[in-house]
């Protein structure tokens, strides 16, 4: 397996999520797994998307990871997903802002897209996901045509490309017993979302 883990950026790239990109890829290089790195900072990130996947491609790569640059990762988020064997898969991330929704959807298309707040824990079919902590096999940039990841217009960029996905007949799964860290002034995890979800029930 040859994996392009591909860290798009805006300027600035959390350390507590830099201090964790390392210890994963050695991880994964020590289950085999050859890794290469590609930082790539633009102002537009679905520009840094489309040219992450233009170099992946022509590397000759398995499968390109997409890890935000304000994702704490786990030390085997990588392995983990390969071991998934989906063509598209997630880890789980939530939003740094109070609710703290987990960054999955239950239906995603170009009128709507609603978040997976119910969801169950471990492999679940979703609709979309954020790109922050995301596997992608080669063969679905083989069949999806490009602009991969140009934005419809309610949609971002991550949302956008799920929805392409889909119509060329990929599905999409979350592992969402992998949780990331969502860097802000504090990292964002599964706590803070159960926790607030929780208070507006009472």
């Amino acid at each position: 397996m040859k994996a392009l883990l591909c860290i798009p950026y805006t300027g600035y790239v959390a350390p507590q999520a830099a201090y964790s990109l390392i210890p994963m890829a050695c991880h994964a290089r020590n289950q085999g797994v050859s890794v290469d790195m590609f930082p790539i900072g633009m102002s537009l990130v679905y520009t840094a998307r489309e040219e992450s996947v233009r170099v992946f491609l022509q590397g000759g790569y398995d499968a390109l990871l997409f890890v935000d640059s304000d994702m704490v990762v786990p030390v085997d988020l990588l392995t983990r997903l390969i071991e998934a064997d989906k063509d598209i898969v997630s880890a789980l991330a939530f939003r740094r802002t109070p609710g703290y929704e987990p960054c999955i959807f239950k239906t995603c298309n170009e009128q709507d897209a609603k978040f997976y707040l119910d969801y169950p824990k471990g492999l679940t079919e979703i609709e979309g996901v954020g790109m922050a902590c995301t596997l992608i096999r080669s063969k679905v940039f083989e069949t999806v045509p490009e602009p991969w990841f140009f934005p419809h217009k309610i949609l971002g960029e991550d949302l956008s490309f799920c929805v392409r996905a889909r119509e060329a007949g990929f599905k999409i799964y979350c592992d969402t017993t992998l949780i990331c860290g969502h860097c802000n002034v504090e990292t964002i995890g599964e706590a803070h979302y159960v926790n607030w979800r929780d208070a507006g029930q009472k």
